[in-house]
């Protein structure tokens, strides 16, 4: 597409760096800007060429018409704190890129509202246990789900808008309310990185020697996630701690069920717990397909 996109990046990470990538593909004639805390991250992607220049917020081009917010959920408060003191163009497009929604917006909808309609909270579900600028890749949203959250302040031109970049730059575009959002993927994403988390753990207080050399595919598969970052994920767990905290309750539950079978020797139950699981992730992936 000829359109001109001036953009600046804030945040250069896995998610950030890729989507430089991902618009510079789609947008060749695109002037992209990067800003970052850490100096590191910030000279490796010009050096790369993934951004175009470095800036500082108070050297920012005001012919920007796009800026990505790709911090985690908490530090992304400050920086909307930060951007609404700048003299932004009024037709300006902010996407947020969290993956947690819920606190965002309770800290910063009392902004004024000719700033937040231009902010889209969009979550793009195309992460990676692997993190930083080094990890980013040109074609990390193609194919996979974006949400767009579509009952805040938001204007429409901006939904539609936001809707165009993400669809040229190769996603399927998916429209959430905030609440359906944060409570859905609490479930499909946060408390899964929880579980990997405290699985790792467990099996590191038991001190297991060679654990990379007897474990299997299985393990493996399932304790990927852990690898992830910690600094991105002690944000989105506070950030949605209640329903984490709700989730972590019923996966309690469900485990309590397993261990009071096997204290009762209830081999029928047992099974059965096993036989709807297996058959819910069965259905799962047949539907993914």
């Amino acid at each position: 597409m000829n359109k001109k996109i001036d953009c600046l990046i804030v945040g250069l990470g896995l998610i950030g760096g890729s989507f430089a990538l991902s618009l510079k593909k789609s947008f060749p004639s695109s002037k992209i800007y990067g800003y970052d805390l850490k100096k590191k991250s910030l000279d490796t992607a010009f050096k790369k060429k993934i951004i175009d220049k470095k800036i500082s917020f108070d050297s920012i081009n005001y012919k920007i018409n796009l800026v990505i917010v790709a911090v985690p959920p908490l530090k992304a408060i400050e920086i909307f704190k930060e951007l609404r003191k700048l003299n932004l163009p009024k037709d300006i497009s902010i996407f947020d890129l969290s993956s947690s929604k819920k606190t965002i917006h309770s800290e910063i909808k009392a902004l004024p509202k000719d700033f937040l309609k231009n902010v889209v909270l969009c979550h793009p579900i195309a992460g990676s246990e692997k993190s930083g600028i080094n990890a980013c890749s040109v074609d990390l949203f193609k194919n996979k789900k974006l949400i767009l959250i579509n009952d805040v302040f938001t204007s429409r031109k901006s939904l539609q808008f936001s809707k165009m970049i993400w669809q040229l730059i190769g996603s399927k575009v998916i429209f959430m309310q905030l609440n359906d959002h944060e409570k859905v993927f609490c479930y499909l994403s946060h408390l899964p990185h929880l579980v990997s988390f405290a699985m790792v753990n467990t099996v590191g207080e038991k001190k297991i020697k060679n654990v990379s050399g007897l474990a299997g595919a299985g393990f493996y598969d399932f304790t990927r996630i852990a690898a992830s970052s910690a600094e991105m994920w002690l944000d989105i767990f506070v950030s949605n701690k209640n329903e984490l905290i709700k989730s972590i309750n019923l996966l309690q539950s469900e485990l309590d069920c397993f261990k009071d079978n096997l204290k009762k020797n209830n081999h029928h139950d047992l099974k059965s717990l096993i036989d709807s699981a297996s058959s819910l992730r069965r259905k799962w992936k047949i539907e993914r397909k």
